[in-house]
């Protein structure tokens, strides 16, 4: 829940800022609850069944701690985060622009090549599986943070967008 100093500097399209921000991304499936600091390439989880058993917490602080999991580790980190019906988990990395996936079954991270601009996903802020064609479409907030902490934001500029992307396609990509 903690940043990690190693990666309190964030390097976005060339700009880098530095940020030590902990707690930043909250997804679920049925059973767990999974989350990491936006200043770090960890991923963690815990069951929600722990979280929602207040008998643990209220026994033994001291065994807070076992229930939670180290899953994965990235090179980079990244925003937001969500999850799909498939129980596979995406975030967008932030050097390099890169679609994550990570398959919640396997527990490890495959990186997907974006076969979008880079400039189109800088800094993914909001990341939502949404189903309301009857297909899966993953869609994501992407802005330029970067610029914003580095005072280089400019008004004439596009600074803010909404990207979909089918999931079977991210899903053929990934197979």
């Amino acid at each position: 829940m903690y940043p990690h100093p190693e990666h309190g500097i964030h390097t976005i399209a060339n700009e880098s800022f530095q940020l030590m921000d902990g707690m930043f991304a909250l997804s679920a499936d049925d059973s767990q609850l999974y989350f990491h600091p936006l200043a770090s390439g960890s991923e963690y989880a815990i069951s929600l069944s722990a979280l929602n058993n207040r008998t643990i917490w209220d026994a033994n602080a001291d065994s807070i701690p076992d229930e939670f999991q180290l899953i994965a580790n990235r090179n980079s980190g990244c925003g937001a985060e969500a999850i799909d019906s498939q129980s596979n988990l995406y975030c967008v990395s932030f050097n390099p622009i890169t679609l994550s996936l990570l398959p919640l079954k396997n527990d490890t991270v495959s990186e997907i090549a974006v076969s979008v601009e880079e400039s189109l996903l800088e800094f993914v802020s909001g990341i939502k599986v949404f189903n309301g064609t009857g297909e899966e479409e993953l869609w994501m907030n992407s802005n330029r943070f970067q610029k914003f902490m580095a005072g280089t934001l400019s008004a004439s500029e596009v600074n803010y967008r909404i990207v979909k992307r089918q999931v079977d396609d991210i899903q053929a990509q990934y197979n």
